[in-house]
């Protein structure tokens, strides 16, 4: 199960150079990738567009529409430089790294690739919240 990291009502407002500046100094294994990140936007604004077109078929669409095209526009005003992959560990090792898209303000999700990984990596994503100022939950 993945780990929820959302900002709340007293994490400081950063911007993305920011808060990769936060992780660089808090973990000795950190890696940053823009490429990646823009293309998780891509791939996002292309899976709410699907959707969109899905819902245009539909006699009566669901009120979410609205908002699907809302955050649709707002990440398409981030592509190109406001999204990173992040990667972040103590120690070159995979069972003990955690990797993530880093998007100022939004949720961040972790995924794990096996129940060893969670079992080794969630202490590090309980860092990436606090260093951040992020609450966590396990969704």
């Amino acid at each position: 199960m993945p780990h929820s990291l959302t900002p709340n009502a007293n994490t400081p407002k950063r911007t993305l150079d920011e808060l990769l500046h936060v992780l660089r100094d808090n973990f000795s294994v950190f890696e940053s990738d823009r490429d990646k990140g823009d293309q998780h936007i891509t791939q996002m604004i292309g899976h709410w567009q699907r959707m969109l077109d899905g819902y245009k078929r539909w006699k009566d669409p669901p009120p979410q529409i609205g908002e699907l095209q809302s955050q649709m526009e707002r990440f398409s005003a981030l592509r190109g430089n406001a999204a990173f992959v992040v990667v972040a560990a103590d120690e070159y090792n995979e069972d003990l790294a955690v990797s993530f898209n880093l998007i100022p303000d939004e949720e961040i999700l972790i995924g794990y690739a096996n129940q060893t990984h969670q079992d080794m990596a969630t202490q590090i994503s309980f860092r990436v919240a606090t260093v951040l100022c992020y609450d966590v939950e396990l969704t």
